[in-house]
């Protein structure tokens, strides 16, 4: 059976720490995520646990056993997301109200850590054709406005020479 609390899921870690679990009870608790204290849901969600869907569900998360606890409403579905902030090389401005940005990052290697400079091009809007072939610009992120646009050109942070 799975473990619908936290004081459940906290006895069969301590069992699973001594290898007295079934390959099925492993199984189980391998599947359950759970939340930490997100500001002002923790109260709603304290002792809730989330299971992981299958990869065909709709969400990757789904609250379980929130209803049938006694007291206990459905917490608010909270949307926390960072601004991206991207800094790159403008390499074309063929198309109208539309750059290219080439954007250099280091990233580590997945075997051996060594870090490595890739490269990657992003379609930016540009509003007002600030940006010229060679500017070093900055992006910001914003709702999707085609098929491949998903940042604004925010600033040409150095001019090209």
């Amino acid at each position: 059976t799975t473990p619908t609390n936290y004081k459940q899921t906290k006895h069969l870690r301590q069992q699973h720490s001594l290898g007295k679990l079934t390959w099925r009870q492993q199984h189980n608790l391998s599947k359950q995520i759970f939340f930490t204290d997100v500001s002002g849901v923790g109260e709603a969600m304290q002792g809730a646990v989330m299971q992981r869907s299958s990869a065909f569900a709709g969400s990757s998360l789904r609250p379980s056993g929130l209803g049938r606890q006694c007291g206990v409403s459905r917490a608010p579905v909270v949307s926390v997301q960072a601004v991206q902030d991207l800094k790159g090389t403008v390499v074309s401005t063929a198309n109208n109200k539309t750059a290219v940005v080439s954007v250099d990052r280091l990233a580590p290697h997945s075997k051996y850590f060594k870090r490595i400079r890739t490269t990657k091009r992003y379609t930016v809007h540009d509003e007002e054709g600030k940006g010229k072939l060679g500017d070093y610009v900055r992006l910001e992120g914003c709702r999707p406005l085609s098929k491949t646009k998903r940042f604004t050109l925010a600033e040409v942070i150095r001019e090209a020479n």
